[in-house]
């Protein structure tokens, strides 16, 4: 998808979804929409997906607008992310799959850059590399209203 990490879910399950057809087992939907789009890697970012929702609590809830320091995004969370997701690039069908997967991956690396110490030596080629990704990935904004380049600018000077 042009927006990152899993949105392709949510756009191609959304018609289909329980709210539409009470009759339609969401996971099952969901699956399916994996299976078609990672291939061999779904099952790897099936757990992805239920590593984010087993965070969510009535006190703990996700959106699109979340903080890299939102609650539910604790250190465990990303260090099983890492491994979710190397897993899920080792599975990879292809490259155009693995391309998705990695795409997948931007808003755990995303949240990892921008919790970086600002004197960390490795901090600029993390983000360059980054940006690089993103690009590649087709995504044109990570922030409302802001270029990828302003973006990208205002990170390194930080």
């Amino acid at each position: 998808t042009r927006y990152g990490d899993v949105t392709g879910v949510q756009t191609c399950a959304l018609p289909i979804y329980p709210f539409f057809n009470p009759e339609i087992d969401a996971q099952a939907c969901m699956r399916e929409f994996l299976i078609g789009y990672f291939g061999m890697a779904a099952p790897w970012i099936e757990k992805w997906i239920e590593a984010c929702q087993s965070r969510v609590t009535p006190e703990i809830h996700m959106s699109i607008y979340d903080s890299p320091a939102a609650a539910y995004l604790e250190e465990t969370l990303l260090e099983e992310g890492d491994r979710i997701f190397d897993c899920a690039e080792a599975a990879a069908d292809n490259e155009e799959i693995l391309s998705r997967v990695r795409t997948a991956r931007l808003s755990l690396r995303y949240v990892r850059m921008m919790r970086k110490p600002e004197d960390a030596p490795d901090r600029e080629a993390e983000i360059k590399s980054f940006f690089e990704d993103v690009k590649k990935a087709g995504i044109t904004q990570i922030r409302e209203w802001t270029s990828l380049e302003t973006s990208e600018a205002q990170l390194l000077d930080r």
